[in-house]
C-alpha cells in the first residue's frame, strides 16, 4: 500500500486524527483514519468508529458543492487505523473529500484520483444466440473486462419487441420488467447471468396473469445494453449493445441424453464432439459434463460449447483406445429451466420428477479406425 497526495484540514493543537487517501497495489483507493495510541487503546473489538469520531464519510466534489455521501465500508485495518473503503472505483479525474467529525470537530482531506489508462471494456457475447424458446429463463452476458456490480445495472439493461423490421412507424416497444433484480456475477465479473423473472413465466402465478409473459411466440425481440454499464474501473462500454433474437414456441419437455448425437475422434489428438439436439444452458454445460474412464475415473479435460447445439470435448492427454462413459448431471437445464430430471413450469404438489439425478452414456474409442 502506498501514500498518496493528501490535505490535512485542522485547526487545533494536539493528537487528532489523520486522514488519508491510500491507493494499494491493484489501484483501489480507499480512506485511512489514524489515531494516536492512547485513543486506540480505548477502541473496542472491531469497532467501525474509534473513540471520538461521530461521524466520517466520503463525498465526491462537484463544483463548490459536495455531491451525496458515497457507499462505503468502514473497518478496523489496524492497531491504531480505521479504513473507509468505496463500494465502486472512484472515478478517474474527479475531486474527491473524506471528512470525519472527532469531538465536535471537523477534519477533512481531499484528493482528486488520477486519469488512469483502462481499457474500454466489450461486450462479447450474449448467450442463448438469436433464437430462443417464449418461456426463456435466463440470459448470460460474457464482458472483456471485469465489470461493476451493482443493482444499477438492471436500469441499463433493457427488452424491446422489435414491429416489422424496426421501422419507423411502429418503433420497438420497451417490455416493463422484464428482469429478476439478483445480481448473479462470475467470480472474476466478466459474466452476469440475467434472470426473466420465473414469475412471468410460470403459468398461473399472479405475475404472468396480471402483466403477461415476457415473451411470446413468433416475436422478434433486442436485448439493449446501454453504453453507460461500466466496468469495475469505472469505464462506460465501448457502444451500445442489441442483441436480436426469435422466440418460439414454449418448451415444456425435459431434454433427453438420447437423442444426443457423439462424433466420436478417429485420432488420439482430436476433440469429442457432442450434439445435444437443443440449446443448452451455456454455463451449465462446461460443468456438469463429463467423460469418465471404464476405471470410472474422470477423464480431465476441458469442454468448449461452439455453437447452440454443439460442444466439444478436448482431453488433456491424448485418447486411447477403449470403454468410455459420458455423463451427464441431471441438473443440466434447457433454456427454459427444464432439467433431465424435471420440468421447470409444473405441479409442485405432485412433486413428480422425469429422472435419475445422473444420465450417463457409454461410448468405445477405436483409434485409427477406418
Amino acid at each position: 500500500m502506498s501514500l498518496i497526495w493528501v490535505t490535512l484540514l485542522a485547526g487545533w493543537a494536539g493528537a487528532a486524527p489523520e486522514l488519508q487517501f491510500h491507493r494499494d497495489a491493484t489501484g483501489h483507493v480507499s480512506v485511512v483514519l489514524t489515531v494516536d495510541a492512547q485513543i486506540a487503546a480505548r477502541a473496542g473489538g472491531d469497532d467501525a468508529l474509534p473513540p471520538g469520531v461521530s461521524s466520517w464519510e466520503l463525498r465526491r466534489v462537484d463544483g463548490q458543492q459536495l455531491g451525496p455521501p458515497i457507499y462505503v465500508r468502514r473497518m478496523r485495518a489496524g492497531e491504531r487505523q480505521w479504513r473507509l473503503s468505496p463500494r465502486f472505483a472512484l472515478m478517474p479525474g474527479e475531486l474527491y473529500e473524506a471528512a470525519a467529525i472527532y469531538e465536535g470537530r471537523r477534519i477533512a482531506t481531499r484528493h482528486r484520483i488520477p486519469q488512469v489508462e483502462h481499457p474500454t471494456p466489450k461486450l462479447l457475447r450474449v448467450a442463448p444466440d438469436d433464437t430462443v424458446p417464449a418461456n426463456c429463463l435466463k440470459f448470460y452476458l460474457y464482458f472483456s473486462e471485469p465489470m461493476r456490480e451493482g443493482l444499477e445495472v438492471f436500469d441499463l439493461l433493457r427488452l424491446e419487441e422489435i414491429y416489422d423490421g424496426d421501422s419507423p412507424s411502429r418503433p420497438a416497444r420497451a417490455i416493463a420488467d422484464p428482469w429478476r433484480r439478483v445480481e448473479l456475477w462470475s467470480a472474476d465479473a466478466k459474466r452476469l447471468t440475467l434472470w426473466i423473472h420465473p414469475g412471468r413465466i410460470k403459468q398461473g402465478v399472479n405475475l404472468r396473469e396480471e402483466f403477461g409473459p415476457v415473451l411470446e411466440p413468433n416475436r422478434e425481440y433486442a436485448l439493449v445494453v446501454d453504453k453507460q454499464v461500466r466496468s469495475a474501473a469505472g469505464v462506460e462500454l465501448d457502444r451500445e449493445y442489441r442483441h436480436r433474437f426469435r422466440a418460439t414456441a414454449e418448451d415444456h419437455t425435459s431434454p433427453q441424453l438420447d437423442d444426443w448425437q457423439l462424433h466420436l475422434p478417429k485420432r488420439s489428438a482430436e476433440p469429442l464432439r457432442i450434439g445435444t439436439a437443443e440449446p443448452l444452458d451455456h454455463a451449465q454445460l462446461v460443468r456438469f459434463v463429463h467423460i469418465e474412464d471404464e476405471q470410472g475415473r474422470e477423464v480431465p479435460g476441458e469442454i468448449q460449447v461452439t455453437n447452440a447445439v454443439t460442444l466439444e470435448f478436448q482431453p488433456r492427454e491424448p485418447w486411447r483406445s477403449g470403454r468410455y462413459r459420458l455423463r451427464v448431471n441431471a441438473r443440466l437445464e434447457d433454456l427454459a429451466g427444464n432439467t433431465f430430471a424435471r420440468v421447470f413450469d409444473r405441479d409442485l404438489q405432485s412433486g413428480a420428477e422425469n429422472g435419475s439425478r445422473v444420465t450417463e452414456r457409454d461410448f468405445e474409442l477405436r483409434l485409427g479406425a477406418p
